[in-house]
């Protein structure tokens, strides 16, 4: 007598049936020979030696460390096309902020550059929506959503800032503190990187244990070199971040 098979059974069998057919019928990857290889392409700065499109950066810090501020600033001067702290700009770009933490503290600080440099309008948008990085549907929505920054601009994107890295990871259901889970999250954005031409900074929080680098894959601009870049802008700005009430910059930073 014949022993019939489980539905557990049969959908194990399809999968095997269905990855070896794929593995078959798979195309190769793209491949660029040695001989092809005369002259490199020249490396697309948005921000000569700071960040350029078609990479990554993380801009990690303990909360409260400015980080949300810098990237605010860095994308105020992108899409106006202004050296920003020395840096030379190479030219206007559109910017979308996804804030998937306290957008409205984003929008407050970009509404503050709009009054005090007299800014009618700016190639800057604000995402405040969750996506879940390490959900492979994130590629799908962040393209769109760059798409239709474009079309309202009339300009190309050349800066994606998400705020935080680690919400993202969360907001899937991931470990923001595992390998695995920011390494899943890395891929999708390269997915990203492969269909458009951005530059994404990712903001990050420092995890539950500090003394553990966040990802080997990403810019890390940690310790004194952080330190001294968000104490700069914030002294400079320091009525612009919401700080305008305390007696001295350097009491505002103290507090911060």
């Amino acid at each position: 007598m014949n022993k019939r098979l489980s539905q557990e059974q049969i959908n194990k069998a399809f999968k095997i049936v269905d990855s070896t057919a794929r593995a078959v019928s798979a195309e190769p990857l793209k491949l660029t020979f040695f001989s092809d290889l005369t002259e490199p392409p020249p490396k697309q700065w948005l921000i000569k030696n700071v960040i350029a499109r078609g990479e990554t950066s993380s801009w990690i810090g303990p909360p409260g460390a400015a980080k949300s501020a810098l990237l605010t600033d860095i994308a105020v001067h992108v899409s106006v096309n202004t050296d920003w702290r020395g840096y030379r700009t190479t030219g206007q770009f559109g910017v979308v902020f996804f804030a998937l933490e306290r957008a409205d503290l984003v929008k407050r600080r970009l509404a503050a550059y709009r009054r005090r440099d007299g800014q009618a309008d700016l190639p800057i948008a604000v995402a405040g929506e969750l996506i879940g990085l390490i959900n492979r549907s994130c590629v799908d929505i962040i393209l769109s959503t760059l798409k239709k920054a474009e079309d309202r601009f009339s300009l190309e994107v050349g800066l994606a800032i998400i705020d935080t890295y680690n919400k993202g990871i969360a907001a899937g259901g991931g470990d923001e503190d595992k390998a695995r889970d920011q390494n899943i999250a890395l891929a999708n954005l390269r997915r990203v990187l492969e269909q458009s031409n951005v530059h994404i900074a990712g903001a990050g929080h420092t995890g539950k244990d500090e003394s553990r680098e966040v990802s080997k894959n990403m810019l890390h601009l940690r310790g004194e070199y952080f330190e001294r870049v968000s104490r700069t802008v914030l002294a400079r700005d320091a009525d612009l971040y919401g700080f305008g009430q305390q007696p001295t910059a350097r009491a505002a930073l103290d507090q911060h």
